[in-house]
């Protein structure tokens, strides 16, 4: 079954050696399986993952317990992989005897979401100017009404000359927002 699925399937024992890896691995990283098998499967994980991953896999080791992990992988071009790995400790006599890793790329989904964190922090942005924007009109009306209730005063004109500032960045904030950035 592991020889026809297209996610990476591998084998680790405890010190997280390859044992086995899937002919999977050729097409999604560029490396022939025998290149794996006896090398240590954290050497291919990405230096800012790596201590993440370490301590999952410890944890696996110490509770037995299988676990999922999401991390860069070197492919064989240099370039790096997101995967997402699912790793099950496969027991003997109340021993872990090895580890069966599932891997699949996400990388597409990875570069969508990383291109998309800009444009979803300025729609927040716009959000936020434009909660500000309605409780600005709120109190526009207040004043409004208080001011039809009683003749001008000097505080009323400093809040009203205050309101038509706020106003002024708002729309400064809001053109800013619409603007493409750099």
């Amino acid at each position: 079954m592991a020889e026809n699925m297209p996610d990476i399937t591998g084998i680790l024992d405890v010190t997280g050696r390859v044992e086995y890896v899937s002919p999977s691995c050729e097409a999604l990283l560029g490396y022939l399986s025998s290149e794996h098998i006896g090398s240590l499967a954290f050497d291919f994980i990405h230096p800012h993952d790596l201590a993440a991953v370490e301590d999952k896999y410890m944890k696996i080791i110490q509770f037995k317990q299988p676990c999922e992990a999401e991390f860069r992988y070197r492919h064989a071009n240099g370039s790096w992989l997101y995967v997402d790995a699912q790793i099950t400790p496969v027991m003997e006599k109340n021993e872990i005897k090895y580890l069966v890793v599932v891997a699949r790329d996400i990388t597409k989904e990875k570069q969508k979401e990383i291109n998309l964190a800009p444009l979803d922090n300025r729609m927040r942005f716009e959000q936020s100017v434009n909660m500000i924007k309605q409780e600005l009109e709120c109190a526009k009306k207040y004043m409004e009404q208080t001011e039809l209730e009683r003749s001008s005063s000097y505080h009323m004109e400093n809040t009203w000359f205050e309101i038509k500032e706020l106003e002024k960045k708002i729309q400064e904030l809001l053109m800013r927002a619409k603007s493409p950035t750099k």
